[in-house]
């Protein structure tokens, strides 16, 4: 089998439409004109913005590789050539990037308050990198364009049933109806 293909990110809330109509026209006509320096600038400058872009910027970033990952995966480049591409979406990692955050004990509880966990709490990096491992390893057989959440329970809690937009619209068959 050929070289493997794992991308981590993390992710959280989605821009609502408003917030992407605010900070598109700053970026979206270098990026059409492939002036990717200037839009890197350009966000660069964003992220440091105190009313909440960087976060924007975050979690815009992380929406795109995720879907980025779906149309990607099962394309010849990828699947034809043997790589299951997959993306891991940890939840609260102790890392340095948290640890202030999680230094004390109200800290943990306001960041779980906003992010909960409630298997096990606050991962340690190892826990995502079992996961890294396995998906790059050649027991990874099948596993191609999925998004796994390795977050404690996260995002079941945050999204609940909401994880498919057009399954409402998924007729069961007549066999498979209670």
């Amino acid at each position: 089998m050929g070289p493997r293909g794992t991308f981590q990110a993390q992710w959280n809330v989605t821009p609502s439409g408003q917030e992407r109509r605010h900070h598109a026209p700053h970026i979206r006509p270098l990026l059409t004109e492939g002036d990717e320096a200037a839009a890197m600038a350009r966000a660069e400058v964003l992220a440091t913005d105190a009313a909440g872009t960087g976060q924007l910027i975050y979690a815009s970033t992380k929406l795109a590789l995720s879907r980025w990952v779906r149309r990607t995966a099962a394309t010849d480049a990828w699947a034809g050539a043997g790589i299951p591409l997959n993306a891991a979406a940890p939840g609260i990692i102790a890392t340095p990037m948290t640890a202030d955050l999680i230094a004390t004990a109200e800290g943990r509880e306001q960041l779980l308050h906003v992010h909960p966990m409630p298997l096990n709490g606050i991962a340690e990096p190892i826990v995502v990198a079992r996961l890294l491992a396995w998906l790059n390893s050649e027991e990874n057989t099948h596993l191609c364009g999925q998004v796994i959440y390795i977050d404690g329970g996260s995002d079941a809690v945050l999204r609940g049933d909401s994880v498919c937009k057009d399954c409402a619209a998924v007729r069961l068959p007549r066999q498979l109806k209670p």
